[in-house]
C-alpha cells in the first residue's frame, strides 16, 4: 500500500515539482521570504507550448558542434575534441524553465544577465517573464557563433527584451554595462569549472546589489564543480543559498561589493 501511494505521489505531485533545498537561511533574505524548502510546483510560463515547439524544431538540426574553446579546460571524464550536442542534451528542464520564468515574475529585474545561451532555451522562459511584466532586459552571451545565431531566432520568437552578444562575457562586459547599471538576477550556465565560475562571479558583482540573485547550472557537474559550489553556497558574502532541484544553485548577495573569499 505505502508503496503504491508513493509510486502516486510519485506521478502526479512531484512530477512537475522541484525540491527547494536551503543550504543557507537568513530570515531577511528574498530567497527565504519567497520560498519554503520542500517540493514546489512553478506555474507554466503562458509561452511554454510554443517554446516546446521551438525545442522541436530546433532539435532537427541535430547534433552541432561545441565551442572549440572547451578542450582547453580539463574536466574529469569529459572529452571535449570534436565534441558534439543537440539541443535536447544543452536544454533546460520544463519544470525549471517555468521556475525560471516564476522567478522573474516576483523579483521583477530591470536587467537580467545569461552566461552560455546555447541554443536559447533557458533564455526563452526568461524572456517570457519579461515580457509578461512588461519591463527589464536580458543580456545573453554565447562564444558560439552557430549556437549562438540559432538562439537569436528562437529568442526572437518569444519577445524582443534581450540583446546576445557572440563572444566571451569577461571580454564583453566592461563595453556593455556602466557602473550605474544594476544587475538583479544572473543566470551562469556556460564552462562549469568553479576557477572560471568564480572570475564571473567576481565581476557580476561589480554590478550587483544587496538580494542580487546569482544562479548556477549543473552544480554537481563534477567533483571539482560541487566543491566549488559548497563552498560558495556558505560564504560569509552570501546572504542565502538554496539547491533546486539537486541541479541548480542559487545564491543571494549581501550588499558589500567585495570580492567573494578565494577558491581553496
Amino acid at each position: 500500500m505505502l508503496k503504491k501511494l508513493k509510486q502516486f505521489f510519485n506521478k502526479t505531485i512531484y512530477k512537475n515539482s522541484l525540491n527547494i533545498n536551503f543550504v543557507k537561511l537568513s530570515r531577511s533574505s528574498w530567497l527565504c521570504k519567497n520560498l519554503s524548502g520542500g517540493y514546489f510546483k512553478p506555474f507554466a510560463s503562458p509561452e511554454a507550448k510554443q517554446i516546446k515547439r521551438i525545442i522541436k524544431e530546433t532539435g532537427k538540426k541535430g547534433r552541432l558542434r561545441l565551442y572549440e574553446g572547451y578542450k582547453n579546460y580539463k574536466i574529469e571524464g569529459m572529452n571535449y575534441e570534436n565534441a558534439t550536442r543537440n539541443v535536447f542534451e544543452v536544454s533546460t528542464e520544463e519544470k525549471v524553465g517555468d521556475f525560471f520564468y516564476w522567478l522573474v515574475l516576483n523579483k521583477r529585474p530591470s536587467i537580467i544577465v545569461e552566461i552560455g545561451t546555447a541554443f536559447g532555451v533557458s533564455g526563452m522562459y526568461l524572456l517570457s517573464g519579461l515580457k509578461k511584466i512588461k519591463k527589464g532586459q536580458l543580456f545573453t552571451f554565447e562564444v558560439n557563433k552557430e549556437w549562438a545565431n540559432i538562439a537569436i531566432k528562437n529568442l526572437e520568437s518569444i519577445g524582443s527584451q534581450f540583446s546576445l552578444t557572440i563572444g566571451k562575457f569577461e571580454e564583453n562586459f566592461d563595453n556593455i554595462f556602466l557602473p550605474k547599471d544594476n544587475i538583479d538576477i544572473a543566470f551562469i550556465d556556460g564552462v562549469h569549472v568553479g576557477e572560471v565560475v568564480h572570475k564571473q562571479i567576481a565581476i557580476l558583482r561589480q554590478n550587483m546589489h544587496d538580494e542580487s540573485l546569482i544562479i548556477l547550472d549543473d552544480i554537481n557537474f563534477s567533483s571539482e564543480m560541487k566543491s566549488y559550489w559548497k563552498g560558495l553556497a556558505i560564504d560569509s558574502k552570501v546572504k542565502a543559498s538554496v539547491e533546486i532541484g539537486g541541479r541548480i544553485g542559487i545564491i543571494e548577495l549581501r550588499q558589500s561589493k567585495d570580492d567573494l573569499s578565494k577558491k581553496k
